[in-house]
């Protein structure tokens, strides 16, 4: 990932950044609740869409985990 150091004006260094998008972007609204969230375990994530929790949220936070391997799995 070179985003987060990108805006940041760092040279990545191959270490893993997290990113959380909160808001709207030109694509459509990316929001999520963290209260629709909940970790299952094994590598599974649930996560439920509806007003505060968008699907383009969640297909944010999947990359972001996939990528990370912070899950294997989501449920929505």
């Amino acid at each position: 990932m070179v985003a987060i150091p990108s805006l940041l004006g760092i040279e990545p260094d191959g270490r893993p950044w997290a990113e959380l998008w909160l808001g709207t972007h030109p694509g459509g609204p990316a929001t999520l609740e963290g209260g629709d969230m909940h970790v299952l375990g094994h590598g599974a994530v649930m996560v439920g869409l509806g007003e505060r929790s968008t699907p383009m949220g969640l297909e944010n936070l999947a990359r972001s985990l996939f990528t990370q391997g912070g899950a294997t799995k989501i449920i929505a």
